[in-house]
């Protein structure tokens, strides 16, 4: 028979090594954020997506005590901006805005964008909703929607409309509302 060398810890020995734990864990543990945080913009500066971001950026930095930088990663519908966010160290210090352009439609049409929304990103904030809304030029003389899809149904190939960029998602909705309405435009 092997004899028994376990001897349960004394109650101070217990509060001890309870101390040592504490202290240890406290000594590890950094204040965060310690530096400034930067928040990645898929899009150019100036546009919607910044100009909701520079807000939400300014709340932060002072909720947390340190800068919070916009760094706007234009280029390729959000592509750019994405693959940065991803490929930044996973410290706490880079954060970026998703938009449904990066995290839904390029993984679908742009075969190069490796990004896996679900493995590669981590939700923590809802930052804005928004509606899309169909306006023209009011020298077009048209006031409705019926009236507009008339006009541009009697003018095939005459409507014009912009988007933020190719395979966006304002692109695919437009997209979406002219092929059901039966509208001939060309996207610029």
């Amino acid at each position: 028979m092997i004899p028994n060398r376990f001897h349960p810890p004394s109650r101070r020995s217990a509060l001890f090594g309870l101390a040592a734990l504490f202290c240890a864990s406290a000594a590890f543990a950094q204040a965060w954020p310690s530096r400034a945080i930067t928040l990645i913009v898929p899009f150019p500066a100036g546009g919607f997506a910044d100009n909701v971001t520079r807000p939400i950026a300014q709340e932060m930095s002072r909720s947390l005590g340190q800068q919070v930088i916009v760094d706007n990663r234009a280029g390729a519908g959000g592509k750019i901006g994405t693959e940065a966010i991803r490929r930044a160290p996973k410290d706490g210090y880079t954060i970026g805005l998703a938009v449904p352009a990066t995290m839904s439609i390029l993984p679908l049409v742009d075969p190069g964008f490796t990004n896996d929304p679900l493995r590669d990103f981590t939700p923590i904030s809802l930052a804005v909703e928004t509606y899309s809304t169909i306006v023209v030029n009011p020298s077009l003389k048209v006031r409705t929607l019926a009236e507009f899809i008339a006009y541009a149904k009697a003018n095939p190939g005459k409507i014009a409309y912009g988007t933020p960029g190719a395979a966006t998602s304002y692109h695919f909705h437009t997209g979406m509302f002219l092929d059901a309405a039966g509208i001939d435009a060309l996207h610029v």
